[in-house]
């Protein structure tokens, strides 16, 4: 996938939370588990007859191709942002969205081969299967290789969750400072007095700081992008 040395080991460890947080998201449902004991089945040379993982397909260059292409397809079922997902996973592995994108789409057959041989080999029911994946989740933060705890957003969210928290503070800071302020009409001299002494007051309030600090904050969003 584009990953060598040391840095491959560690990519394939952060990459197995991050695929497996996208079947607790799938199969959170008895439906959802059904798809995925399902798709599954298309994987079954990955294991061997006791449902373990097997690697001597990866000797085959056209097999790698095929188990490749087929991954890659499901990658937007199991992923609701593909393209943010694979940017935040490259770039915090220290290589490209490209990458992580060719690991994810190799990896995710492997990961669905052995789950369905393990169920079926266990009898294992899709609704089984769902509580199974339910109880995994509190444990996806710790599989993260240490130092890569910033993966733990990417952890069933889809990268949609993290964009839609930022968007909504965004909007309303903008709402908030471009609100116009209600001019209150002199009625008696002596609140016109009171008028003139509030806005003296207010003029004292350095108001270019506001455009300035709207200005950081977009700025720090697009930062944020991948």
């Amino acid at each position: 996938a584009g990953f060598s040395g040391s840095t491959a080991g560690r990519a394939t460890q952060a990459a197995l939370p991050v695929i497996l947080g996208a079947l607790v998201t799938k199969g959170k449902t008895e439906a959802g588990a059904n798809d995925l004991l399902n798709l599954s089945q298309q994987f079954s040379n990955v294991t061997d007859h006791q449902g373990n993982l097997s690697l001597n397909w990866l000797n085959d260059t056209n097999e790698v191709s095929k188990l490749e292409g087929k991954g890659q397809g499901l990658l937007g079922s199991m992923f609701g942002n593909v393209d943010e997902i694979t940017g935040r996973l490259g770039t915090a592995l220290g290589g490209s969205g490209a990458n992580a994108k060719r690991l994810l789409s190799m990896m995710l057959p492997m990961v669905l081969g052995v789950l369905g041989s393990q169920a079926r080999a266990k009898k294992v029911s899709a609704g089984g299967l769902s509580g199974l994946l339910g109880g995994l989740s509190t444990h996806l933060t710790g599989l993260l290789p240490m130092g890569l705890g910033s993966l733990a957003g990417l952890l069933g969210l889809g990268g949609a969750a993290a964009a839609s928290t930022v968007a909504p503070a965004a909007s309303a800071t903008a709402s908030a400072a471009v609100r116009p302020t209600p001019s209150v009409p002199p009625t008696s001299t002596t609140t016109t007095t009171t008028t003139t002494t509030t806005e003296k007051k207010k003029g004292g309030f350095p108001w270019w700081l506001i455009p300035l600090l709207l200005l950081l904050l977009l700025g720090g969003c697009w930062l944020l992008k991948p």
